[in-house]
């Protein structure tokens, strides 16, 4: 399905990167109002995209901190076991 739309991104792009610097100024109202748009939509997809590396990370370093936390209390469990039997 994204596949449909991206000629329209890439047209949308070229045609972003190749405004004048004062095309916003001027009096095209919904022009403007889907060039905003677009702009918002892409901040916002690069601000998820950073979020979610940002929780990839995070996710891997507990994932690790729970695999430790899962081996010193396999071997607490074992050194409890070697008392008790003592």
């Amino acid at each position: 399905m994204l596949e449909d739309y991206q000629s329209y991104e890439a047209y949308l792009r070229y045609v972003v990167d190749n405004l004048p610097p004062d095309y916003l100024e001027s009096a095209e109202p919904n022009v403007n109002d889907i060039l905003a748009r677009y702009q918002t939509l892409t901040e916002t997809a690069q601000s998820l995209k950073d979020d979610q590396k940002s929780n990839s990370t995070e996710i891997t370093r507990l994932q690790n901190c729970l695999s430790e936390m899962g081996k010193v209390t396999q071997i607490i469990i074992l050194q409890w076991k070697a008392l008790t039997i003592l």
